[in-house]
């Protein structure tokens, strides 16, 4: 019978533990293995940020997105087709177009399209010259992280709404450090800089909800640059017609085309 106050105290703490919220980490790693699960993906990106000359001007936009996963893609992770809208979401401003060898961006207001070809440049590859987050450079962000976790510190915040639904909030911060973001991720010295990255999870399959890159110095922390991205009107692993992926000449009709250079070739 002595055992028994032991006994009684392991039971009550078992339901306790079993409780416990998710460690940052483990979140980030559920997150990872999510990502692994999407070979296709649609999505709608209302994205709101600074304007990185005035960092008092705030500049909305929203975007629509047909991503197919392409592991061997180091720009961007997947063929894509990316809709800028206009202002009133019931226009075209901009289109991109990427099969993975070459990208297209069609500018809807002055008829203009401007073609890289990665396979005649490679250079194109060495260096971030276009620059868009998706599911997978995301992906590798989060790995890069976790492999290199001395110099980040990982925070789980408390849940919050977003878009009226509960979802996990997940903080990565970096100080006086600074990486370029994507696949060409690596850590450089930068005295007194402060990144802030939150991600906003759902409880249920772990993807994420929004994408909130917050950077200030601490010297003028009022002064920040930020990019905060939500993601709304999701669709998995759906059929996508491979057309929506073409670059040839016919997705250009209309439009006045420039070549363009790698910097070394201009």
């Amino acid at each position: 019978m002595r055992y028994l106050p032991v006994l009684l105290i392991q039971i009550l703490i078992l339901p306790l533990s079993a409780q416990e919220p998710e460690s940052a980490k483990l979140l980030l790693e559920q997150t990872i293995q999510a990502i692994d699960e999407i070979q296709t993906i649609s999505y709608r990106q209302h994205m709101t940020r600074s304007n990185p000359r005035n960092s008092a001007e705030i500049i909305n936009d929203t975007r629509e997105m047909v991503l197919s996963r392409l592991p061997e893609d180091s720009i961007v992770g997947a063929r894509g087709h990316w809709y800028f809208l206009t202002s009133d979401e019931k226009g075209l401003r901009y289109e991109d177009i990427f099969d993975g060898k070459r990208l297209v961006r069609l500018n809807h207001s002055t008829h203009a399209a401007r073609v890289y070809d990665l396979t005649e440049y490679p250079e194109f590859l060495e260096q971030p010259f276009w620059s868009h987050q998706t599911p997978y450079t995301l992906q590798y962000m989060l790995r890069f992280t976790l492999d290199n976790l001395s110099a980040y510190t990982l925070t789980r915040l408390k849940d919050t709404l977003i878009n009226e639904q509960t979802c996990i909030q997940v903080q990565i911060r970096l100080e006086d450090k600074e990486s370029m973001p994507g696949f060409m991720a690596d850590i450089q010295p930068s005295p007194g800089n402060v990144s802030l990255l939150t991600l906003f999870l759902d409880p249920d399959n772990h993807y994420t909800l929004q994408v909130n890159l917050d950077n200030y110095t601490r010297q003028d922390p009022d002064n920040k640059f930020f990019t905060h991205q939500r993601y709304t009107d999701f669709r998995f692993n759906v059929a996508i017609e491979p057309k929506i992926f073409d670059t040839s000449e016919a997705a250009t009709e209309g439009f006045e085309v420039q070549i363009m250079l790698p910097q070394n070739k201009r």
